[in-house]
């Protein structure tokens, strides 16, 4: 197995197959996440008091799905529900929508992401509209893509894309004007990840692609 780390990609033994890269704090190196053996895996909480970057469980009418807090800089930093799996809460798919129910199964920043090891797991070209993605720069960096609903909702089958960081849950911005913006560099799109518990034997939260 590989891990991302500020160095690179180093070894960690054969245990699983992909590449673990541990969310926020691990990437940057400046603290290392709390254990699980302090730190309840989930609990029960309210979306209001999430921060930006957690994931969660989300539960609608739909259905359910794993999810990202996302905070939109252009409004005050309104906290979205950034849905990654199925079952969608929106028509469009992975798409930034609104909270419709307030209580949530949140994992916070307790949980690593495994990119993956094999070829077909990455692509240079940037996949179809509604196609879950992630897109890793050269810097480190790791965006989950979203469409974005602007208000009020277009009728069009397609709406503008949005790249979240997942260590923040900050939709990536230009500053002059202030508007919402592709990262620039070097990257290549992670088209399978999972996102796993800190354990010692880690436990799937989700996959891309689901079962």
């Amino acid at each position: 197995m590989c891990v991302a780390s500020d160095r690179g990609l180093v070894g960690r033994g054969p245990t699983a197959a992909g590449c673990l890269h541990h969310a926020k704090v691990n990437r940057i190196g400046d603290k290392q996440m709390p254990s699980s053996a302090s730190t309840p895996l989930a609990r029960a909480d309210r979306f209001d008091r999430l921060d930006g970057g957690d994931l969660f469980f989300y539960y609608h009418r739909g259905g359910s799905c794993c999810a990202l807090l996302v905070v939109d800089p252009l409004e005050d930093d309104e906290k979205l529900v950034g849905p990654f799996t199925e079952t969608y809460p929106s028509e469009f798919g992975p798409a930034l929508v609104g909270p419709e129910n307030r209580t949530v199964v949140s994992f916070g920043k307790n949980y690593s992401l495994r990119l993956p090891c094999a070829r077909t797991g990455w692509s240079l070209t940037e996949p179809e509209p509604g196609r879950p993605c992630l897109l890793v720069t050269d810097s480190g960096a790791i965006f989950l893509r979203f469409g974005f609903q602007p208000r009020p909702v277009p009728s069009a089958a397609r709406l503008p894309a949005c790249y979240v960081d997942i260590a923040t849950g900050a939709v990536h911005t230009n500053a002059n004007p202030l508007r919402f913006a592709k990262p620039s560099g070097t990257c290549a799109y992670a088209l399978q990840w999972e996102m796993v518990t800190n354990e010692e034997e880690p436990r799937v939260i989700a996959a891309v692609p689901g079962p």
